[in-house]
């Protein structure tokens, strides 16, 4: 109904400029009537008269409210905005017209020429003396309400983001306002000042470090992590009976690669994993090697990951359990306390080094590890350091290759930060995060997912200075400006896996299998003609927007006609999308999800063919 009713909407949008006009000038009309009109010889006549439109208008305008809250239809909203405009233009009309009638003849100005004086006449003249007083009370008391939401992830959740995105956006202007009415009092351009101040604080102070912490367990060595082929050796180890067994033809090998897309991507990435081992009783991890992603496909394969550090250490966690278990985690409003920082303490950060508060790339890491709330089974999972999760070398490791695919800002080339070492240089020279870090620090898996969940102006460049021998100060973004599936560090591993002794004597029976979660609409996009203009302005702008995800699926096609050039004339590629081509939803892209893009998600977890199919295969093995 509502994709229906949006012409409608539009309609009412185009004509409200014209609409506005009119009413204020019958408004204006009925105001000025106070002047000419017999029937109001004084002042206390024509007040009562401004008073009587006022109070009417105020009383309707609170019963329609009340209606639209008992009876939230689309026609009563659609009438409660018409209303709304009608209203609130003759209040602001009347209340105008109320001064200039209450105004008191002016007399010579007496008061001292001092700064307070000044503020005192400009805020607390007669005029504005009773609604200056109303506006200051509402606003400390608004103002605790915004530091509530600040520094409190509970109170940001309870909340959400849309009323305090607008709250925050009234505090803001308010010392926006404040700001050029000391520049119009002082005479200077105050807003000048304040960049110009910015601009040298950011020569010698840094904003956006990433908070690393100390190594719990020091005895973890980053250096130390198993590589690939040691990694595939101690794999394969755990499964020697399996793969010697004679009987079975094949053992599957699954990759995993969860696309980009905020919370979205995360929560359809982890619930598509859970529930396939819960259909098949744990066999997906079993046979799974590798989770790969970038951005929130990252947030989605830590939560899946971190459901199978609960299974071995928690025998009361069932294969069944892990679908309500990450959907329980996933469901979590990531959004609200991280706009919080980013419209509170990080607006004033680029001229107050204000260090003992988090910005906002750390409070999405914070909310990423406990917003979710203490009944949640993976509550503070995330503060896990990933010294705490790594391989070691000469030991055994129950658990998958986690790779968290981010990209360094001044460079744009891929980086990740992966429990096994990465420093092969058949691995394309990507920058091993954790190689950076030295053997001191560590970095918490919400850090990292962060890091490789910048989402543009949302979440800033996180730095990492290096403490090795070059000592560079590097950015890292989301790892989505270069490979939004973390499909090209997969097609990496098994280029080097083909040419590893241990495959090779296995190569008849490991079979690899590419589960690619995706949720973007399917189809080719349709090539609209460009305007001349933009054409000439903005072809350089408009090609890299389109090379942002031409790269992915650059890399997605270089890996599927890997996978059929060693397995010709099968399917071993195979993609889980979240959209249904038979049914037209869309499902938005944001660090909070409603509950009817939840409710639509999980429908289509429980119709979705693939997965289905993929379940019964896999229950073959």
């Amino acid at each position: 109904m509502a994709a229906s009713l949006n012409w409608l909407f539009y309609m009412i949008l185009g004509a409200s400029t014209f609409f506005y006009s009119v009413i204020y000038d019958l408004w204006s009309t009925l105001a000025d009537n106070v002047d000419d009109d017999d029937r109001f010889p004084d002042k206390k006549s024509k007040i009562k008269y401004l008073n009587t439109y006022r109070y009417v208008t105020g009383a309707f305008l609170g019963m329609a409210l009340l209606v639209i809250t008992f009876f939230p239809t689309y026609f009563f909203l659609i009438s409660l905005l018409i209303l709304f405009q009608i209203g609130l233009v003759l209040l602001l009309v009347f209340k105008k017209k109320m001064f200039i009638v209450e105004m008191p003849v002016s007399s010579v100005d007496q008061s001292p020429d001092t700064l307070v004086a000044k503020v005192k006449k400009q805020l607390f003249g007669k005029e504005e003396r009773f609604y200056t007083r109303v506006f200051i009370l509402v606003l400390v008391s608004g103002l605790f309400f915004y530091l509530g939401t600040v520094f409190s992830i509970s109170v940001s959740v309870l909340i959400g983001a849309v009323p305090f995105i607008l709250f925050a956006f009234g505090i803001l202007l308010i010392l926006g306002n404040t700001v050029t009415f000391l520049s119009a009092l002082f005479r200077i351009n105050l807003h000048v000042i304040a960049l110009i101040t910015a601009f040298i604080a950011g020569l010698v102070y840094e904003p956006h470090y990433t908070q690393l912490p100390d190594k719990k367990v020091s005895t973890h060595d980053f250096k130390n992590r198993q590589t690939l082929s040691e990694y595939f050796k101690n794999w394969v180890e755990l499964r020697k009976t399996a793969l010697d067994d004679s009987s079975s033809k094949e053992y599957p090998v699954y990759f995993v690669l969860a696309d980009g897309g905020a919370s979205r991507s995360g929560y359809w990435s982890a619930s598509v994993m859970s529930s396939l081992d819960s259909q098949t009783n744990g066999k997906l991890a079993s046979h799974l090697f590798c989770l790969s992603g970038a951005s929130g496909g990252s947030v989605g394969n830590a939560a899946y990951f971190n459901l199978l550090r609960a299974k071995q250490t928690d025998s009361t966690v069932k294969h069944s359990d892990g679908v309500k278990i990450v959907q329980d985690y996933l469901e979590t409003d990531f959004l609200t306390f991280t706009i919080a920082r980013m419209l509170g303490p990080d607006v004033f950060r680029y001229v107050l080094p204000l260090w003992f508060i988090d910005d906002r790339a750390e409070a999405l890491a914070s909310v990423m590890e406990t917003g979710s709330g203490d009944e949640s089974r993976l509550y503070n999972t995330m503060s896990t350091g990933f010294s705490e999760i790594i391989t070691q070398k000469n030991k055994p490791y129950h658990l998958p290759i986690l790779c968290v695919n981010t990209t360094r800002m001044q460079d744009g080339i891929p980086a990740v930060i992966s429990n096994i070492n990465v420093t092969d240089n058949r691995f394309n020279k990507r920058v091993d995060l954790l190689g950076l870090l030295g053997e001191q620090r560590d970095i918490k898996m919400s850090q990292a997912v962060v890091l490789g969940a910048s989402f543009p102006y949302l979440s800033p460049a996180g730095r990492i200075n290096d403490t090795t021998k070059t000592k560079e100060s590097n950015y890292f973004v989301d790892g989505g400006y270069f490979d939004n599936s973390g499909s090209g560090i997969v097609s990496e591993m098994i280029n080097i896996l083909q040419q590893d002794t241990l495959y090779k004597k296995y190569a008849g029976k490991l079979k690899f299998y590419v589960l690619h979660a995706t949720n973007s609409p399917q189809g080719d996009a349709f090539l609209n003609p460009v305007n001349p203009l933009i054409n000439d302005l903005a072809a350089p702008v408009k090609t890299l927007i389109g090379a942002y995800g031409t790269q992915t699926i650059v890399n997605d096609r270089r890996l599927w006609n890997q996978l059929k050039i060693m397995y010709p004339g099968k399917d071993h590629y195979i993609k889980l999308n979240l959209y249904d081509p038979n049914i037209k939803i869309s499902y938005p892209m944001d660090w909070v999800i409603s509950n009817k893009a939840l409710a639509d998600i999980k429908r289509r977890l429980y119709t979705s063919t693939e997965i289905v199919k993929l379940a019964t295969d896999m229950n073959r093995y």
